[in-house]
């Protein structure tokens, strides 16, 4: 089974998530006033943003909590500068701090239904990746229960998670959604419904996949064998 690890490191894609220019007016009593910077933090953050763009990810974690130590930050202010020290712990391989950041992000409720379904996933995938397999795999199920639409890896990453959970029975259903979505199935697809009818002891769908491969791979004794065995 390949890595659910590398798996999710191959494809997680953590957001860009705030765009400030030097130039951006901060005005005070616009009907956006609530979705942009005050001057006083908009000027720290936008160093920190320098910072993060030069790859300076640790004084840019510092550069940013000195923003978030200001007083009447707006929650737009708060979802955003959490939201971008998540990004720089990512960039430095903490994964716990990252969800941490991301999830105070999210609960500082500054940010539109949109942005925290994306940040919702990210936390999941990077849960998944600490380890927290379970908790990251019901997070993903929440957040496509909320509308959330699945893209080429999402799925074989929830059937992995529920399996190293341990739940195989949660993996199961995601594992054939991911199997009959497939356009061209490898040996993987196969092996891993044949593995998950065989832990659940459920012998008819077993003999079927088997039976399905006998017929992609007929020079394979062994699965002739397998067969036999039922």
């Amino acid at each position: 089974m390949k890595s659910i690890r590398k798996l999710i490191m191959g494809f997680v894609a953590v957001l860009a998530v705030v765009s400030i220019h030097p130039t951006q007016a901060w005005a005070q009593n616009s009907a956006d006033e609530k979705r942009q910077f005050g001057s006083e933090a908009g000027k720290i953050v936008l160093e920190g943003q320098r910072l993060q763009s030069e790859d300076k990810y640790e004084a840019a974690v510092n550069k940013l909590s000195e923003a978030l130590s200001l007083d009447g930050l707006s929650p737009y202010e708060r979802s955003i500068i959490y939201q971008m020290q998540g990004s720089c712990f990512y960039e430095l391989n903490q994964y716990a701090l990252s969800i941490d950041a991301f999830e105070k992000a999210l609960v500082a409720n500054g940010l539109n239904d949109r942005q925290s379904r994306a940040l919702e996933f990210n936390i999941a995938q990077l849960l998944i990746a600490n380890e927290q397999f379970e908790k990251g795999a019901l997070l993903i199920e929440k957040w496509h229960r909320d509308g959330g639409v699945f893209k080429k890896g999402h799925l074989e990453m929830l059937w992995q998670a529920w399996a190293q959970a341990g739940k195989y029975n949660r993996a199961l259903p995601w594992a054939e959604r991911w199997f009959d979505g497939a356009g061209t199935k490898s040996r993987k697809h196969f092996n891993t419904l044949n593995f998950l009818y065989n832990t659940l002891d459920m012998r008819q769908k077993q003999i079927g996949i088997i039976e399905q491969m006998i017929e992609q791979w007929p020079e394979d004794k062994t699965l002739k064998d397998a067969l036999v065995s039922f």
